[in-house]
């Protein structure tokens, strides 16, 4: 059984992949009987992060827009945290915000759609670059000398995912890497089905079988899954579709929207940034 007193957490922020890193982990980790919760902004937990992961008997956070000044004051036992280069944020949140995020509980985003909608690509990413000043501040903010945190960049994970999420787990020791034998395969399916069941009549169901530590099988096989491909529908990565959450799938996607005047507004407004996350420069 897990400690109770562990908790395991993933801190991301807005257009650094955290819908795909989601959807592996709360697979991964629902199927494996740990209680997992997502939230986003601040109002999620009424300010107070450290009751709300208590109140709620959470083992396994996913805060997908983190912000230091609250999760500094919770006792997490281990978690990794992931960033993007700003520059392809920008960019990614131009066409999500235009075309395709849910405004259903940001209606925020409602007001800067309609204003990207009347002008033209270029001046809506001076738009956006002004819109992402406050997922860009926490980045910023943020402590990247955690010992119990692992850092990754967003565009090592897409690149190497086979590679570094098993890294993940296994930094936050929820790895199992010996043997998968039969009897191991036996008890992990009836653990997972258990727990589907359990989910789908959770008014009528109150069990949990629980993994001590997930194999890595499992893990390689929900990120498999959750292949650009098979989300896209077979579109492979750098085949675009503006319209479709999963856009583009490619990392330096700037150098083919960014003008010089983009450059220069950028660099004059988050080189610090920049500097911060070590991306190379302009």
């Amino acid at each position: 059984m897990k400690d109770k007193n562990k908790l395991y957490a993933y801190f991301g922020h807005h257009k650094c992949a955290s819908t795909w890193v989601n959807s592996i982990l709360s697979t991964v980790l629902q199927d494996s009987g740990y209680s997992y919760r997502q939230v986003f902004r601040s109002k999620d937990f009424q300010q107070n992060l450290s009751s709300f992961i208590k109140n709620n008997k959470i083992d396994v956070l996913a805060y997908a827009n983190a912000n230091y000044k609250y999760t500094k004051e919770i006792d997490f036992y281990k978690a990794f945290h992931v960033v993007r280069d700003p520059r392809d944020i920008v960019v990614s949140g131009y066409f999500s915000h235009l075309h395709s995020h849910s405004t259903d509980h940001w209606p925020e985003l409602m007001d800067h759609r309609l204003a990207l909608s009347k002008v033209s690509k270029d001046d809506g990413l001076f738009l956006e670059m002004e819109f992402e000043k406050q997922f860009f501040e926490h980045m910023y903010n943020w402590n990247y000398n955690q010992k119990n945190v692992f850092e990754c960049k967003m565009e090592d994970l897409v690149r190497s995912p086979y590679t570094i999420f098993p890294e993940i787990f296994n930094f936050m020791e929820l790895l199992d890497t010996t043997d998968f034998t039969t009897k191991k395969k036996i008890v992990e399916l009836l653990i997972i089905l258990s727990n589907k069941l359990s989910r789908k009549y959770q008014k009528i169901c109150s069990w949990k079988l629980k993994y001590n530590k997930i194999p890595v099988q499992r893990v390689l096989y929900s990120i498999f899954d959750q292949r650009f491909s098979k989300l896209t529908k077979g579109r492979k990565e750098g085949a675009e579709n503006v319209k479709h959450h999963y856009r583009k799938g490619v990392a330096g996607d700037w150098k083919n929207h960014f003008n010089q005047e983009h450059c220069r507004y950028f660099k004059n407004e988050y080189n610090d940034l920049l500097l911060k996350l070590k991306y190379e420069q302009f």
